[in-house]
């Protein structure tokens, strides 16, 4: 994520993606992101001039997010898409006045001076259903849990339940695995 204002950026964040291919119903399963991923000092070298050379060849103001790929074995960073928008991911700012400095950047074109704590790291998990089930009548939803379904909701097999921002300094394998189970326990009548 960055914030721009056309003809220079700062820096949010670096989010790592994750997904399985373990799925009877796609080839492909978003499970989430964690904020605080750092790149080889090569790579950030190059994300930081190809960051500069696109927010002022396309004017971009505000927050955005760049959509980037670090191929096997860490080799070549490919630049796959650029999200001229507020993400979603804004999510794992905590306690940052990101929108602050999102008008600041758009209506006066000032960018903040950013000083960041990403320890620990937050990490956004989609939950899925591994089987079908009916939600409970009354579930006691955790604080940080979003995108709920409604009591007495049919989930299928693979279906989202809901989405989850933790702050951990668990690996993001270990934390989905303790979430995943947690929340289907808590749901499941």
């Amino acid at each position: 994520l960055i914030v721009a204002n056309q003809k220079d950026y700062r820096l949010l964040t670096l989010q790592q993606s994750f997904s399985t291919t373990n799925t009877a119903c796609s080839p492909f399963q978003f499970l989430g992101l964690r904020s605080g991923y750092v790149l080889s000092h090569e790579h950030y070298h190059q994300l930081q001039r190809w960051l500069l050379l696109l927010v002022q060849q396309f004017q971009l103001i505000g927050i955005n997010s760049i959509d980037l790929l670090l191929t096997a074995k860490q080799q070549q960073l490919l630049l796959l898409e650029i999200n001229p928008r507020i993400s979603a991911s804004v999510q794992l700012l905590k306690n940052i006045p990101w929108l602050d400095w999102h008008r600041q950047a758009c209506q006066q074109k000032v960018l903040p001076n950013i000083k960041i704590n990403l320890n620990p790291q937050r990490q956004l998990h989609t939950i899925y259903s591994d089987q079908k089930f009916t939600v409970a009548k009354a579930v006691n939803w955790p604080a940080y849990a979003a995108d709920l379904p409604s009591a007495e909701q049919v989930i299928l097999p693979n279906q989202p339940i809901c989405s989850l921002i933790t702050d951990t300094d668990l690996s993001f394998q270990l934390n989905h695995y303790r979430q995943q189970k947690m929340i289907l326990s808590l749901c499941q009548p």
